[in-house]
């Protein structure tokens, strides 16, 4: 975020803190973290934000990074090493991969994700997810677009809280 451009973004500092609270809320011990690669910058303040938590509220609770790249057969051996891994709980870098993670397990584990996409679509998987107001964020990207367009030459950069969503 340390660029001279517009833009607008999620808090995502906040988003993995809010993301570990509500897991050790839930009274969860063991997490699993799955994680896009930390040159992604929402990637890297999340889990930032998720360590500031744990290490704040943490307790005996305790998490497993696992990061994910591109290699063929990652997700299928990172999902089976959670699904058998004994963990009572997962955050993942988007609904995308908490629903791949769904599909591994056979005993009900809490997941908080990223994203929130499930709110445009019925699924029938249960997950809480870290969310903002898509039409908010989409209002001050048009804002920042019109000013632009009509001159305005100053730079524009807006964070946006975030919440979880169950």
């Amino acid at each position: 975020k340390d660029i001279n451009t517009n833009y607008v973004v999620l808090d995502d500092l906040n988003s993995g803190y809010i993301a570990a609270e509500h897991i050790l809320k839930s009274g969860m011990k063991k997490t699993a973290i799955i994680s896009a690669d930390l040159d992604i910058s929402s990637a890297e303040e999340r889990l930032i934000g998720i360590d500031n938590c744990y290490k704040e509220k943490g307790n005996h609770a305790y998490f497993t990074l696992y990061m994910l790249s591109n290699l063929e057969g990652e997700h299928s051996t990172v999902m089976q090493k959670i699904a058998n891994g004994g963990y009572d709980s997962a955050i993942c870098f988007n609904d995308v991969l908490a629903l791949e993670l769904l599909s591994y397990l056979n005993t009900d584990i809490k997941i908080v994700s990223f994203d929130n996409i499930r709110s445009r679509f019925a699924m029938p998987y249960k997950f809480s997810s870290v969310t903002s107001s898509k039409t908010k964020m989409s209002q001050k990207a048009f804002d920042i677009l019109m000013a632009s367009i009509s001159g305005d030459d100053k730079i524009k950069q807006v964070v946006l809280p975030t919440r979880i969503s169950d």
